[in-house]
Parts: structure tokens; C-alpha cells; sequence
């Protein structure tokens, strides 16, 4: 049986009164992020579409650090992410809409997964892959060499990285490895997002990354794209699959 809800929201469940603004959008994304913080129990993020801080809706989102146990507040504590963030400042330009993080696999082999943010426009969607700071293993791995050893990451816990956005890389048109004019505007692209494990076998994690506006077949019929990525954040190639691309020629017509 389901137990009574906790509701997260500004004033309850440890989010101090005033910690969200009026109209926010709070709640528009959210994803599991695994324990980032060490303290057994699964974080969360979750994303506010409406937030100003980086300009009129330029987004942000928030990592939610959750209370192991049954304990009287659902959050412990918070972390809030905007395009002007350290980490995202320049990669992510201030007046976009940052709306979704979502974790997407270990792409570089060091033990950590990478994330994905979605970077919401009116002129051109992306999403910015990144590593973030989390306690397993360090977000600031150091080599330990010895004569018949190679590099290995430490796992010391590093707590004051914990949410800490760095080496990050802008993916869409004409940037990060993908062709210019494939993503259009206004499409969401970068609103969803998920790792699907690999699937051209090279090692490496890809992302699935829907387009819900997409126009191919119908106006918002949607889309989605199979992002084929790099140990490096950059994406090797991409397969879309829509109404008319990609094998999947089957769409719900409304109008008929």
C-alpha cells in the first residue's frame, strides 16, 4: 500500500518559505540521479522552466538531496543550477531555458556518470552534457601511480563537490558533434532524455533525447533522437526517429 505523500513545495518538506519564487514552474522535470551525496538514499532532480535568476524564463534546476528514512522532512537539502552557475556559465547562454537533468551513464570510464541538461530556446535546443560532483568516487578524481600501475581514480568521498557542474560540453546544431540544421526551433528538443545503455558496441553509454514538437508528418507530432556519444561528452553520430525518419512510419493523426 502507498503510504501518505510527501508534497515538495515552497514552505514544506524542508524548502525554506521563499526558496521558490511566485509562478514558478517547479516540478515541470524530474529524474533520478542515484546517491549523490552518500548518505543512502537516491537524490533527485528536478526542473523550474519559469525561473528568472538567469534572465525572463532562462530555467534552472534543482538537485534535491533527500532524508534517508522516514525522516520529518522529505529534503534535506537543495541545490539550485541556472545557466549563469559556475560550470554552466558560457556553455549554457544566460536567457535560455534550462528545464531537465538527467543522469546518462559513465561515458569516460572514471566510475561516475555523466549528466545531460536540456537547454530549451526559441532559436536553437540543446543539451549540455557535463560531469557533476558526487561522492562516488571523487568529483575531482586523482591519479595514483606507481611503477606497475596505471592511472586509477580515487574514491575519497569529496563533499564540497557534491552537485558541482564542470567539463561541460554544448550538443546540438553545429556544436558538440552534431551537423548543423538538424534540431529546428521551437521543437523541445532536450525536454526528455534518457541513457539507453550502448547500442553501436563501443564501450560508451547513449542518449535517447525526445523532441516533442517536432513537425516531420504532422505539427507537433514529435520526435525522438538516438544520440551516439564520445568518452569525451561529444556525440559521434545520431539516428532520428520520427513519423517519416528512422523505420517508425506510424503516427496518431488527431484530425482524422
Amino acid at each position: 500500500m502507498i503510504g501518505v505523500p510527501d508534497v515538495i513545495r515552497d514552505g514544506t518538506e524542508g524548502v525554506a518559505s521563499g526558496a521558490l519564487a511566485g509562478g514558478s514552474g517547479f516540478g515541470s522535470s524530474l529524474y533520478a540521479l542515484g546517491d549523490l551525496d552518500g548518505d543512502g538514499q537516491d537524490d533527485l532532480s528536478t526542473g523550474d522552466q519559469s525561473d528568472d535568476d538567469a534572465g525572463s524564463n532562462s530555467g534552472a534546476v534543482y538537485i534535491l538531496f533527500l532524508n534517508p528514512g522516514s525522516e520529518a522532512d522529505a529534503v534535506k537539502s537543495f541545490l539550485k543550477i541556472t545557466p549563469a552557475t559556475s560550470g554552466l556559465s558560457g556553455v549554457a547562454p544566460t536567457g535560455q531555458g534550462l528545464t531537465t537533468m538527467s543522469t546518462i551513464g559513465d561515458l569516460d570510464g572514471d566510475g561516475r556518470e555523466e549528466v545531460a541538461f536540456g537547454l530549451i530556446s526559441l532559436t536553437a535546443d540543446s543539451i549540455i552534457v557535463a560531469k557533476l560532483g558526487s561522492l562516488t568516487p571523487s568529483a575531482s578524481p586523482t591519479p595514483s601511480v606507481t611503477p606497475s600501475s596505471s592511472p586509477t581514480a580515487s574514491v575519497t568521498p569529496s563533499p564540497a563537490a557534491v552537485g558541482t557542474v564542470f567539463d561541460a560540453v554544448k550538443v546540438g546544431n553545429n556544436q558538440g558533434g552534431l551537423p548543423d540544421g538538424i534540431i529546428e526551433s521551437s521543437d523541445s528538443f532536450g525536454y526528455h532524455m534518457t541513457s539507453i545503455g550502448d547500442i553501436d558496441g563501443d564501450g560508451i553509454p547513449d542518449i535517447a533525447v525526445g523532441a516533442r514538437y517536432d513537425d516531420d508528418g504532422l505539427q507537433d507530432a514529435g520526435a525522438a533522437y538516438i544520440i551516439f556519444m564520445n568518452s569525451n561528452r561529444t556525440a559521434k553520430g545520431f539516428q532520428k526517429i520520427s513519423a517519416i525518419d528512422g523505420g517508425f512510419d506510424q503516427y496518431f493523426d488527431p484530425f482524422q
